[in-house]
């Protein structure tokens, strides 16, 4: 466990102590939304709001069934689920209550950085205009500053303030089902498994993944990465 995520547990189980509660082991479950639109496009989204594709309902309907037949039942008392606002990470988090009967409750601070003057831009249309900054932006986004934008230390420094908040507000559940971004769970990642922040593209997530996390009180353990509902999904199950 590196110094950083060591420092993560220790102010969350401060809070918790606070207010006289014990830490408690928890599952958490943290599933990128599913395909959007704009992921069909390959148009960068960030705060932008697009809209599930049909795929990407689809995808969350499997979703869902995977994680009841293999995880379930999710008890309301017991189980949170929580999503980003933005439309394609709470649509994908609404087909998943629907089915796990569990209803969704809304965290500011689970949304995706803020990609500023990319957003709404493809790809392709990025490399053809501006192509020195998304190589730096693939080899360390640290190391870019998007006009706009939320710099990457400002975003995980947002992402460990949430996980802390998190661990405070549901601390009596037993499973914390988070529906987020890719750059959301990759910068948490980089913290879990000890590598730099510069770093957090070595993990690639599909959509409508699920990589799990278990919480003991004091620190997590990764113990799936990357698990989907497809076949074609890459897979690397720990535990």
């Amino acid at each position: 466990m590196c110094a950083m995520q060591e420092s993560i547990s220790i102010k969350a189980d401060s809070l918790r102590r606070q207010v006289s509660r014990s830490p408690r082991p928890m599952d958490i479950y943290l599933i990128r939304h599913a395909r959007s639109t704009w992921n069909r496009d390959g148009r960068v989204q960030g705060h932008r709001n697009p809209p599930l594709s049909d795929e990407g309902k689809t995808s969350a309907r499997h979703l869902a069934e995977y994680l009841r037949s293999r995880f379930g039942p999710f008890s309301q008392k017991k189980s949170i689920l929580v999503a980003s606002p933005l439309r394609r990470a709470h649509e994908t988090a609404r087909i998943l209550s629907g089915r796990l009967n569990l209803p969704v409750a809304r965290r500011a601070d689970l949304r995706e950085a803020s990609l500023g003057e990319w957003e709404g831009k493809t790809v392709s249309e990025i490399r053809q205009t501006d192509f020195r900054r998304l190589a730096r932006w693939y080899r360390d986004p640290t190391r870019v500053r998007l006009k706009g934008g939320e710099p990457i230390p400002v975003f995980q420094k947002r992402v460990r303030r949430e996980v802390q908040r998190l661990l405070y507000i549901y601390g009596e559940a037993e499973s914390l089902l988070l529906v987020t971004h890719g750059g959301w769970i990759s910068a948490l990642l980089t913290d879990v498994v000890g590598i730099p922040l510069g770093r957090m593209w070595t993990f690639v997530l599909d959509n409508c993944s699920l990589t799990r996390l278990h919480w003991d009180g004091k620190k997590f353990y990764l113990r799936s990465f990357n698990e989907t509902a497809s076949s074609t999904g890459r897979t690397v199950l720990l535990a």
